[in-house]
């Protein structure tokens, strides 16, 4: 059989005065790159509509507010007179899809798809004079999977528990103290905070901005004069300690 082969490519040559060449191999179908799940942040935050069935929560006043629910919604509430509200989530089956969006404004818990959707603690109605955003009339969105069962907590400013001596927290947190001095915070990695406070003859909560913290070491934050009640907005990713004087 081999010399049959050898004289079929012998006469081959001999005929063309060349060799056969070869086909060029098959190049392999391109793969696709893999895509995550997660939307991008940069995608418009969802709005409210008919995709999102209607829960009222009614007016806050001087208690927490409880709702629970599964998948998409959209809370309807009025927040209290002069008063920021904590909101506090906690779902399961919860994913990378799910949004929290405070509208008028249209501002996303988060800035996006939240990062840890199973447990979050955050600030709402802190809007207040900015344009477009009148009354204290909120709507909340809740984008979730349909499977997924949340529970929403909303909690007026005034109503947060009051902190008067040093205290530990972990993790995102939104806290209220007593304080007549400045206070520190330490936090083993780099994050944020921001104070909320309502000065003497403000009618509303005055929101001083967002400050990062040092990756290690201690952050001051500022007292507010003209009230011994501040609410303090947390940003860490681990364990924090906040002193007061």
């Amino acid at each position: 059989m081999l010399g049959l082969v050898l004289a079929v490519g012998a006469g081959l040559v001999a005929l063309t005065g060349r060799a056969p060449v070869a086909s060029p191999p098959v190049a392999p179908p391109p793969v696709a790159p893999a895509t995550s799940a997660r939307p991008s942040t940069t995608a418009p935050p969802p709005r409210p509509g008919p995709a999102y069935p209607v829960r009222r929560v009614g007016t806050l006043g001087d208690r927490s507010a409880l709702v629970s629910g599964r998948g998409d919604a959209q809370l309807r509430y009025t927040r209290a007179p002069g008063n920021g509200t904590r909101l506090h989530f906690i779902c399961t089956g919860c994913d990378a899809r799910t949004w929290l969006v405070e509208w008028p404004r249209g501002t996303a818990v988060g800035g996006g798809p939240l990062a840890d959707p199973t447990a979050v603690t955050a600030t709402l109605d802190t809007s207040v004079g900015e344009r477009g955003v009148r009354g204290r009339a909120t709507r909340l969105v809740v984008a979730a999977p349909a499977h997924a069962e949340w529970t929403v907590t909303l909690t007026p400013f005034d109503v947060v528990p009051l902190h008067e001596a040093t205290f530990d927290g972990l993790g995102d947190d939104v806290v209220a103290v007593r304080a007549r001095g400045d206070l520190a915070l330490r936090c083993g990695a780099a994050g944020s905070f921001r104070v909320l406070a309502r000065p003497a003859r403000a009618a509303e909560y005055v929101d001083g901005g967002v400050r990062r913290t040092g990756a290690t070491g201690t952050s001051a934050v500022p007292a507010v004069r003209g009230t011994d009640r501040l609410v303090v907005e947390v940003a860490c990713p681990g364990r924090w300690t906040l002193t007061l004087p």
